[in-house]
């Protein structure tokens, strides 16, 4: 837990000394509160994804400067948890591509590097006894392991489809009774082209707002995961820290005027009240209910819309 915290606090002070993102108090305000839920849920659980995502934050910052730094930290953070390979995409710009050739080398070289104690029989045991138990959690076309769900996938499962929620106490609130299969397959297809869509127009976006990029990157991530429990969204924490210093750009005096970034601002605003007011109000059968309709998954499309708004607007400021 020490650890993990202190590596959370370096990629914050990287990001604020590296890349020079600065925050207004109102920032400062809404951030405190939009983070508040989802650190005290990762320090009660304290499962590993806050040293997932210092690292995966930090290999961003140092992608164009300390390459190969960046790769082995990429390369840690797939192999604890498979889905960050997501973040790949974001290293295949010409100036950061020596970042993608660090991590995977590091990849091949942390995968391999069990062989030598168990030898390669034993090792390829493992690694099938591995795949099946993955296989089993991917194939199982409900939330019995990761209830409720605040992905595309548990959203589609308890909105379109009659599975019973694996907790009695929770309510159902499906609109349509489609198989459960169905509705995982929609979840990858869907899945797939938003991705295809982010690579497209991140590859062909300018160097100066590859910042606001990777802030938007976490957003995908925590929506498309195929497993995302409110316990471990402090995925968007990176998220929330880029887009705060977005809103205190966008309300600067000679900025503020245009209708494009006040329109995302006041997204970002909305996200933090609802987050706060999530965390505060700690009437059960009101957090359950949250829970179910996933709240929390509509504050990251309200976030992500509001990343769209300020990458798109012309005159985003260069931070890097």
């Amino acid at each position: 837990m020490l650890g993990e915290w202190t590596m959370a606090g370096i990629a914050l002070w990287l990001a604020v000394r590296v890349r020079r993102l600065w925050f207004s108090a109102t920032a400062t305000v809404a951030l405190c509160a939009f983070l508040l839920a989802y650190v005290v849920l990762a320090v009660r659980y304290g499962n590993v994804q806050p040293f997932v995502i210092a690292w995966l934050f930090t290999a961003q910052i140092l992608s164009e400067t300390r390459p190969v730094v960046a790769g082995i930290l990429l390369a840690l953070a797939v192999t604890f948890k498979i889905w960050p390979i997501f973040f790949l995409v974001l290293f295949l710009r010409r100036e950061r591509f020596r970042t993608a050739l660090a991590a995977v080398v590091s990849l091949l070289i942390v995968w391999a590097a069990p062989i030598f104690a168990f030898g390669p029989r034993g090792y390829w045991a493992l690694l099938r006894d591995w795949y099946v138990a993955v296989g089993r959690v991917g194939t199982t076309y409900s939330e019995f392991y990761y209830f409720p769900g605040q992905s595309l996938r548990g959203i589609l499962l308890r909105w379109l489809t009659p599975v019973e929620p694996a907790m009695s106490s929770f309510p159902k609130i499906n609109i349509l009774s489609l198989q459960p299969k169905l509705a995982v397959e929609i979840w990858g297809v869907t899945a797939l082209i938003l991705c295809v869509c982010f690579t497209v127009w991140m590859l062909r976006s300018d160097r100066s707002r590859m910042w606001a990029w990777d802030g938007l990157a976490f957003v995908l991530y925590s929506m498309l995961e195929p497993y995302a429990v409110k316990s471990g969204l402090i995925s968007l924490a990176p998220a929330a820290i880029t887009a705060a210093c977005l809103f205190t750009l966008a309300s600067t005096e000679q900025i503020r005027k245009a209708r494009a970034p006040r329109w995302a601002n006041g997204l970002f605003l909305t996200v933090c009240a609802i987050s706060f007011l999530e965390a505060v109000a700690q009437y059960r059968p009101l957090t359950r209910y949250c829970l179910v309709i996933g709240v929390d998954f509509w504050m990251e499309v309200l976030l992500l819309i509001a990343f769209a708004i300020w990458i798109g607007w012309a005159n985003i400021p260069e931070k890097l």
